[in-house]
């Protein structure tokens, strides 16, 4: 009997609460572990799970893969906060301001090995085409943390880059864990494509979504300061929008605002939100993420999975636009 969608993220946060990382050396543990129990979404063990309970796969097997899926992200995200020199992730002091700069390096480093140490040891159907997914994301993932960085150098990034970058840096993580949860299911091929299409533009979704929070989110809840985008000059989906709203003259002036190294951080945040405000770009994003993920669903229903596997999957793809962190 397919789980509902709560009752899978209940599950996949079961898994990781339960998952202890305090071994010997403590300096290069604790951080992992202090990095696993910061809380966070859960999204991408969630949708392995949720894929590999579509198409009847034994998800106590499955749960290695989920685990491994989530150390990967989480171990992305230390190296990301050290690159970024962010402070805080999710509410709490970031681990290279906890511990240090090589502390953050060498304990990331060892939650990648710890992955692929999960992901060998799992007793799931088609463990090569899994692994095969993984090394694929993995590699990617890397291009489009790449991109990112490129993109801070550059005035203004065109929509098309933007999305490539995202695809890569975010959506394809969600796509692998739906292949990986699909492999591990035995699911046919045709669901698999649909699968990847599926993650790819929910991943769009996702992005958007961290872009508008980023801007309008409660700290309390997301985690991280008002603007920080703005402040690392991120090329954001809410900067694009905006450029494309205004008049060609008015979007180079955005630029150059936004690319600033003269006006102080705080100015910056405060111009480019009053800015975002008068354009009423919270609504104008709100709805296009709302187009993206009802384009979503259809593509669900062509899954060759059960009704309530599919149901489960879509009523998580629309909680997502209901999202706080």
């Amino acid at each position: 009997m397919n789980m509902n969608f709560k009752e899978i993220i209940a599950l996949a946060q079961d898994v990781i609460d339960k998952c202890g990382f305090l071994y010997s050396p403590n300096n290069l543990y604790e951080p992992i572990d202090y990095a696993m129990r910061m809380g966070g979404k859960r999204l991408r063990p969630s949708l392995l799970l949720l894929a590999a309970d579509m198409y009847g796969a034994p998800l106590q097997d499955v749960k290695d893969v989920a685990i491994a899926v989530e150390l990967y992200h989480n171990f992305t995200l230390l190296h990301d906060d050290l690159m970024d020199q962010s402070l805080v992730r999710r509410g709490k002091t970031t681990v290279y301001r906890k511990w240090n700069s090589n502390t953050a390096v060498l304990s990331g480093d060892a939650m990648f090995a710890l992955s692929v140490k999960q992901l060998v040891s799992a007793h799931v159907a088609n463990k090569d085409r899994v692994l095969e997914v993984f090394s694929r994301v993995a590699l990617e993932v890397c291009e489009g943390q790449q991109l990112d960085m490129d993109f801070e150098q550059r005035d203004m990034v065109l929509m098309e880059e933007y999305k490539e970058m995202i695809r890569l840096k975010t959506a394809v993580l969600l796509v692998g864990a739906l292949e990986m949860g699909a492999f591990c299911g035995n699911a046919p091929a045709e669901d698999v494509e649909l699968l990847q299409a599926i993650g790819t533009h929910l991943g769009y979704a996702f992005q958007m979504q961290d872009d508008l929070l980023d801007v309008y989110g409660n700290f309390d809840k997301f985690g991280k300061r008002q603007g920080q985008d703005i402040v690392d000059r991120k090329k954001t989906y809410m900067l694009l929008k905006a450029a494309e709203m205004l008049p060609e003259k008015d979007g180079r002036a955005l630029s150059d605002m936004y690319s600033s190294h003269v006006l102080s951080d705080d100015v910056r945040v405060e111009r480019i939100m009053g800015l975002y405000d008068k354009l009423n770009l919270r609504s104008v994003v709100e709805s296009d993420i709302d187009s993206c993920l009802v384009q979503i669903l259809p593509q669900v229903d062509k899954l060759h999975a059960s009704a309530e596997g599919k149901t489960a999957l879509s009523e998580f793809i629309t909680s997502m636009r209901h999202r706080e962190v």
